[in-house]
């Protein structure tokens, strides 16, 4: 059972979910269990099959690790919308994953940033994404800012519109065969998270 308390006054609260330690959701019904919560204190550890979103539109911040992990029919994370902040962020192995929109922007605090190994994900989505979260930059393979840890995203093989992908290995060629609204001003060739592009210039 979820125990509550305001953080400032000890009071019982509605969705301040501190007395819980770190969440593992094996199933939609683990998650049901918390979607009061608008903060949890520790992780959140998705490894559900039985959910296509992770459906907790009340949760605002997670202290901890956001975790999905052989989550094997989740497809988007529309249902984490409201979320605004997670001390870290671990995305891997997610088959039928095809959209990160619902945390693009989320702060992402002095921790690592992964996302790999979501087979049906586009790599230039996920890129997208760490570009959203407040410090990320394409700069020196993805990196965060100088405040910030490494980040990481690659093998992420997903179709991308516009793009040639060859995925012979975790490090294969894209080349940019379009204009692609995402990238700003002109992009020269280089390595971003354990991937290596070609970009025609951008408008």
């Amino acid at each position: 059972a979820c125990v509550l308390e305001d953080e400032d006054t000890a009071a019982p609260g509605p969705g301040d979910c501190y007395g819980l330690g770190d969440v593992y959701a094996y199933s939609a019904a683990d998650l049901a269990a918390i979607e009061h919560c608008t903060s949890l204190p520790g992780d959140l550890r998705v490894y559900a099959d039985d959910i296509t979103t992770i459906d907790l539109p009340n949760l605002e911040r997670i202290e901890g690790l956001l975790y999905s992990y052989y989550a094997n029919n989740l497809e988007n994370l529309d249902g984490l919308s409201n979320l605004n902040y997670v001390g870290d962020l671990n995305i891997r192995y997610n088959d039928k994953l095809t959209s990160l929109d619902g945390i693009f922007g989320v702060e992402v605090d002095d921790y690592s940033l992964y996302i790999y190994y979501n087979d049906a994900l586009c790599q230039d989505h996920a890129i997208n994404f760490v570009l959203s979260v407040p410090g990320g930059n394409l700069d020196d393979t993805a990196s965060w800012n100088d405040s910030k840890s490494t980040s990481y995203t690659y093998s992420n093989y997903g179709n991308c519109p516009g793009w040639n992908q060859d995925t012979a290995g975790s490090y294969g060629s894209w080349t940019d065969t379009g204009v692609d609204a995402d990238w700003n001003g002109p992009q020269d060739t280089g390595s971003v998270g354990g991937w290596y592009y070609d970009w025609d210039t951008a408008q």
